[in-house]
C-alpha cells in the first residue's frame, strides 16, 4: 500500500491553494528548501506514526522533490538526519524527481540521486514522458520506477496515440525492471484500460480525493478494524483494488 504526500495552502482569502498557486515562487525565492524540509519531515513522522496500525505497517508514502532542493549543498544529509531523527525507515519513503530538474547542474544532482539511493530511499521519475530527456534520464539515475504523466491518462480512452504511447511507456518500464504507477485515474473505465496494459499500480480522484493526515490516520485505524469495501475512498496505490 503507498500514499503520496500533496501540498496544500490554506489562504485566507483565496481559500486551499494546490501547488500551482504558489510552488513558482517559493522556488524562484528559495523558499522552497525550508518548505520542502517541513513536509519531508511531517511525512517521516507521519510515516512512522502510521505504520503502528498492522494494516499500515508496510505502507510507503512518497514526496516530490524540487530541482532547487537536489542541488541545495549538502541535501542527502539533510534527508539522512530527518530519517535519524523520526525514526523512519528508508525504504518506507519514496522520493519523487521529475527528468527536467538534471537540466542544470545534472552531473551534481545524478550524485545527489545516487547518493540518496544509498540511503535506502525508492526514487522514482515523475511525470514521466514531458521531460526534455526521457530515456537518457532513465538510462543514467538510480531509479526504482516511472509515474506515467496524467495528460497520457487522461485521454487514454479517447485517443489511440496517448494508448499507444501509455502502452509503450509501461513495456519499457518493464522491460527495465522498474516499477510503474499511472497518475490521474479519474474513472472505472480508465482503470480498467490500464490494467489491462498491465499497470496495476494506480492513483488519482477514481480512488478518492485527497486527505488531511488526521483523516487518512482514521482511515487507516479502521482498516486495521476490518476490511473496508469501498476502496475508492483510499487515495492510495492498491492493485488488490483492481480485483489483481
Amino acid at each position: 500500500m503507498a500514499a503520496e504526500a500533496l501540498l496544500r495552502w490554506r489562504d485566507p482569502d483565496r481559500g486551499l491553494l494546490s501547488p500551482s498557486g504558489f510552488l513558482a515562487l517559493a522556488e524562484d525565492t528559495g523558499l522552497i528548501v525550508p518548505i520542502g524540509e517541513q513536509v519531508l519531515r511531517h511525512a517521516c513522522e507521519s510515516i512512522v506514526a502510521w505504520r503502528r496500525e498492522k494494516s499500515a505497517a508496510a505502507l510507503r508514502v512518497s514526496v516530490n522533490m524540487s530541482a532547487v532542493q537536489l542541488r541545495e549543498h549538502g541535501f542527502e544529509q539533510r534527508v539522512a538526519a530527518i530519517l535519524h531523527e523520526t525514526g523512519c525507515p528508508p525504504d518506507a519513503l519514496t522520493l519523487e524527481v521529475t527528468e527536467n530538474s538534471t537540466m542544470v547542474d545534472g552531473d551534481m544532482i545524478m550524485e545527489t540521486l545516487r547518493a540518496l539511493k544509498g540511503l535506502g530511499l525508492r526514487l522514482v521519475v515523475d511525470d514521466f514522458g514531458v521531460g526534455h530527456a526521457s530515456l537518457t534520464f532513465l538510462r543514467e539515475a538510480p531509479v526504482d520506477g516511472i509515474k506515467i504523466d496524467r495528460r497520457f491518462v487522461s485521454q487514454l480512452l479517447l485517443d489511440q496515440r496517448d494508448q499507444a504511447i501509455v502502452s509503450s511507456m509501461i513495456r519499457l518500464a518493464r522491460g527495465l525492471g522498474l516499477d510503474v504507477v499511472a497518475e490521474g485515474v479519474e474513472n472505472a473505465e480508465q482503470s480498467q484500460r490500464l490494467a489491462r496494459m498491465q499497470c496495476f499500480e494506480q492513483q488519482g480522484r477514481h480512488f478518492g480525493e485527497a486527505l488531511p493526515a488526521r483523516e487518512f490516520a482514521s482511515l487507516l485505524a479502521a482498516r486495521a478494524c476490518g476490511p473496508i469495501t469501498d476502496v475508492r475512498s483510499w487515495r492510495v496505490r492498491r492493485p488488490e483494488a483492481l480485483g489483481a
